[in-house]
């Protein structure tokens, strides 16, 4: 079954990394990189205490780590605030994470799927393409042609997406001249073949990446 292509642009939210300051050179400096510092800490603290209190009150199993209505967490790139994404926002949910950040104003962000499926479907891709790959490869290198390689899959959690890693996929939509479509396609019916999903379920973010396949 074809399933609707969706490729969405993806934001990479960088790790922030902490350095002395020396105080005695910039002491305006040192007090924002301080508060700064602090908000960091204070929503990654609101995060771990939501995790842990899913296990507490049983919301998680040992067969699933994270609840049906949880869909992850994300910091914004502007470091404002932690964003909780749920797929059922209602006020019951909203009290369990409000209760779970300690943070009753913690924003909630409405999303279609689960943290656990967007990593289940992630998860299915690589493993059904590993295990096709070969056979892949040898029917495209009869043809003649350069096969697509998935070598990578993973979680979007801001954009409640998958993650799909093709092996040189900026160079090949520089080379292309003109035929993105036609790859993007190719692209399209590459993941449909490997995606258990039904169509049009889930959306894909294509990233561009080197190495080999890590399963």
């Amino acid at each position: 079954m074809k399933k609707v292509f969706a490729v969405i642009c993806c934001i990479v939210l960088a790790a922030c990394m902490f350095g002395c300051v020396d105080h005695r050179e910039d002491p305006v400096l040192s007090t924002e990189a301080a508060v700064d510092l602090a908000h960091e800490y204070e929503m990654n603290a609101q995060l771990n205490d939501l995790i842990l209190y899913f296990t507490e009150n049983g919301y998680s199993t040992s067969e699933q780590r994270y609840p049906d209505f949880y869909a992850g967490a994300y910091i914004p790139e502007d470091r404002s605030e932690l964003i909780v994404c749920v797929t059922d926002d209602s006020e019951e949910i909203q009290h369990i994470i409000q209760a779970g950040t300690q943070n009753p104003n913690i924003t909630v962000q409405k999303v279609t799927h689960s943290y656990t499926a967007l990593k289940q479907e992630a998860a299915a891709i690589l493993e059904n393409y590993a295990d096709s790959a070969a056979a892949l490869n040898s029917a495209a290198i009869m043809s003649g042609t350069t096969p697509l390689e998935i070598i990578g899959t993973g979680v979007s959690v801001q954009n409640n997406s998958v993650v799909i890693t093709i092996k040189n996929y900026d160079a090949m939509i520089t080379a292309s001249a003109g035929e993105t479509l036609a790859i993007e396609n190719a692209i399209a019916n590459l993941i449909a073949s490997v995606s258990p999903a039904d169509a049009g379920e889930f959306k894909y973010i294509i990233e561009s990446g080197s190495g080999i396949l890590e399963k």
